[in-house]
């Protein structure tokens, strides 16, 4: 049995990490609130731009014409490069499954969301390693947009679509999200009012631009999305093991007590033994 200085060493090492796991709960806190806020200012401008883009198209009815035979599919899945998020990257990974049709161009973002996607033998040497920051967006969303332009200018893609976890409330999901073409079903009805406006550019360019953006902004929305679900996963996982580490803490301690009254009762059982306490 460990004796009390090794417990108390115990006991250090388990505090000591105790402090490492709550200072990653709170970085994992101030990123979920900073992507939230930010989720909540992308989405406005999201729609602002789809509102754009369904007046432009009145302009050019025949711009998102499918293409032959229906054209190819882009499909971008958000993962995780870092673990102790849980079971996010398997969830991505089955809905990935379900949905992936043969044919479809894959980009996974995530080190981990490859390793889980591969295990469903869903391979692809398209791969971009997920943000770990609110600062690492920026850099990451230039990277895909060139992905996704590169294969938009072969001529013969049609849909995009991204997949990511988004957080609302206390539940998880994973959303497969239909970007180009855009749903514009429910914008048909808002047409200019008034005289046509007057472009200083063709409406074919106009509505490029205007894709280009709505390309952008969405990319942006979902590595928000998937920032902001991964660190909610990492806070539960994070919470569970802070009630653990709590646990072991108070065993320990309790352990410790026990030996030190061991210890003690030893000590005077040697005293007593030795005949010393009854001298004169």
């Amino acid at each position: 049995m460990s004796d009390s200085p090794d417990i108390e060493r115990k006991i250090r090492t388990f505090s000591s990490i105790e402090d490492i796991v709550n200072a990653m709960k709170a970085y994992a806190g101030v990123t979920i609130k900073r992507t939230e806020e930010m989720v909540k200012a992308v989405r406005a401008y999201e729609e602002q731009v789809v509102r754009a883009l369904a007046l432009g198209a009145v302009l050019e009815p025949g711009y998102f014409a499918p293409a032959p035979g229906g054209g190819r599919r882009i499909v971008a899945a958000f993962g995780s490069s870092q673990g102790l998020c849980g079971p996010l990257n398997e969830h991505v990974a089955a809905a990935l499954q379900r949905e992936l049709r043969a044919g479809d161009d894959l980009l996974i973002v995530g080190r981990r969301l490859q390793t889980a996607a591969a295990a469903r033998n869903l391979t692809t040497a398209d791969f971009l390693d997920s943000v770990v920051s609110v600062s690492g967006i920026k850099p990451a969303l230039e990277a895909t947009i060139a992905w996704i332009l590169e294969r938009y200018l072969r001529g013969d893609v049609y849909t995009l679509s991204f997949m990511f976890t988004a957080v609302s409330g206390s539940q998880a999901r994973v959303v497969f999200d239909r970007i180009l073409p855009p749903d514009l079903t429910r914008r048909a009805a808002e047409k200019p009012a008034g005289p046509a406006p007057v472009l200083t550019l063709a409406a074919r360019e106009l509505l490029s631009g205007v894709m280009r953006e709505l390309i952008a902004i969405s990319l942006y929305r979902c590595f928000a999305e998937s920032l902001r679900s991964e660190n909610w996963y990492r806070m539960r996982v994070l919470e569970g093991a802070t009630e653990n580490l709590k646990r072991r803490i108070g065993e320990l301690g309790s352990l410790r007590n026990y030996l030190r009254q061991e210890e003690i009762t030893e000590e005077m059982l040697e005293i007593l033994s030795s005949g010393g306490f009854y001298a004169r």
